[in-house]
C-alpha cells in the first residue's frame, strides 16, 4: 500500500486503531474460527511483513547516524587542530619558547628514580616537550640545556640497567652544557649510572651527593678529576664517616658547600677548596660546637645552620672570621620532635 502524500510504502498494519480490537478478542474465549480467525491471520501477516520493514529502516538509520557520527568526530578533530594553528603559543618566537621550557625543565628534572613507580618517577619534562609535536620535538633536542638537570635516585642495584638509556640521552642532547645533578644511590653507590656521571664531572656545576663519598665508594672520583664548572655542591653521607671533600679539590669555581656536619680538622685540611668557599649550610643537630672550624673557610660569608637545636648555641663563642657577614640559625625543638615521633609510632 503506497502513501499517496510521500509515496513511501505505508503500514498495512494499523497499530492504534487494531490494539482495542485483539483486547476484545482476548477477553472473549473460545475465538470464532469464521471471519474473526480470518481477520487476526492477515492482522499476523501484516504485522510482520511491517516489523520487517521497520527493522530494514531501523538499519538503514542506524547506518546513517553511525557515518553522521563518524564524520562529526573527523570534523571536532580538524576543527581542534585548526584552533591549534591558531592558539597563541604558536606565534611565540623559537628563543621566547625555549626560555619558557628552559624555566619549566630547570624547575623539574629529569627524574630517574626506582622508589616510585607511578607518575612521579616517569616525570622527564624534555621527553614529554618533545612528544607533543615535530616542531617541538626538534626545539627540544636542538636545545642542550633543556637536557642537564637530572635527578637519579636509584637504590636497587638490579634496577640500575633501566636507567642507562635515558640517562644516556640526557648526556649526550645536554652536549657541552653545564649540569645540575642529584645524585642518590645505594649502599653501593658505584655503578653505570654513576660512572656516566663522574666521567662528565669537568661540566658538573651545581651536584647533591647522598651516599658516602670517600675513595672505595667512587673509585672513579678519585682520579684525578677536575671540576672546572662546579659552584655549589651538598654531600650527605649515609654513615658517620666524613665525606673525601679533598676529592673537589681541583674545583677552582666552588662557592657554596652542604655538608651534614662540618668535617674534622684533618678532613678539611686536605680539602684546598675550602679556602674559596663563601656559603656554607650545615646540619649540627649531633654536634656539641658549632664555631669550631669555621676558621677553616677564611672567606666565608655566611653561614646557614638546618635543623639547630638552641641548646647548642653557644652564647660566649663568636667565630674568628673576618669575612663572615650572615649567620642564621633554623632552630629545631628535638625533644618535641621526639614526643611528637612516638605519638605518631604508638
Amino acid at each position: 500500500m503506497i502513501c499517496p502524500t510521500c509515496g513511501t510504502d505505508a503500514p498495512r498494519f494499523d497499530i492504534f486503531n487494531t490494539a482495542s480490537k485483539i483486547d476484545t478478542m482476548l477477553r472473549n474465549f473460545p475465538l470464532h474460527y469464521d471471519f474473526q480467525s480470518s481477520a487476526v491471520t492477515q492482522m499476523l501477516l501484516d504485522a510482520e511483513n511491517d516489523s520487517q520493514r521497520y527493522d530494514t529502516e531501523i538499519y538503514d538509520l542506524k547506518l546513517r547516524l553511525s557515518n553522521l557520527i563518524a564524520k562529526q568526530t573527523e570534523l571536532q578533530k580538524q576543527i581542534a587542530r585548526m584552533k591549534s594553528l591558531t592558539a597563541p603559543i604558536r606565534r611565540l618566537p623559537i628563543e621566547v619558547l625555549c626560555h619558557l621550557f628552559s624555566l619549566f625543565c630547570m624547575a623539574y628534572p629529569v627524574f630517574l628514580s626506582d622508589w616510585c613507580f607511578g607518575a612521579h618517577s616517569r616525570r622527564r619534562p624534555p621527553f614529554a616537550l618533545s612528544s607533543v609535536c615535530a616542531g617541538w620535538r626538534q626545539i627540544v633536542i636542538n636545545t642542550s640545556r633543556l637536557w642537564c638537570n637530572i635527578d637519579i635516585s636509584v637504590m636497587n642495584a638490579a634496577h640500575v640497567p633501566h636507567f642507562i638509556q635515558p640517562l644516556q640521552f640526557c648526556l649526550e642532547r645536554s652536549k657541552s652544557s653545564p649540569l645540575t645533578l642529584d645524585i642518590r644511590l645505594g649502599i653501593n653507590p658505584s655503578n653505570s649510572l654513576s660512572d656516566m656521571c663522574i666521567d662528565q664531572s669537568a661540566r658538573w656545576q651545581h651536584v647533591v651527593i647522598v651516599g658516602d663519598v670517600n675513595d672505595s665508594k667512587f673509585p672513579n672520583l678519585s682520579c684525578g678529576r677536575s671540576f672546572p664548572l662546579l659552584e655549589s655542591l651538598a654531600v650527605f653521607p649515609r654513615s658517620i664517616d666524613d665525606p673525601d671533600l679533598h676529592l673537589f679539590n681541583n674545583a677552582p669555581r666552588l662557592r657554596s658547600l652542604q655538608l651534614c656536619a662540618i668535617p674534622s680538622e684533618d678532613n678539611l685540611l686536605k680539602f684546598s677548596s675550602r679556602t674559596r668557599i663563601t656559603h656554607l649550610e650545615l646540619d649540627c643537630d649531633y654536634d656539641d660546637f658549632v664555631f669550631d672550624e669555621l676558621e677553616m673557610f677564611p672567606n666565608l660569608k655566611s653561614v646557614i645552620y638546618l635543623r639547630m637545636s638552641h641548646k647548642l648555641i653557644p652564647s660566649d663563642v663568636c667565630p674568628q672570621t673576618s669575612q663572615l657577614s650572615a649567620i642564621k640559625f633554623n632552630l629545631y625543638d628535638y625533644n618535641e620532635e621526639s614526643k611528637k615521633s612516638t605519638r605518631n609510632h604508638d
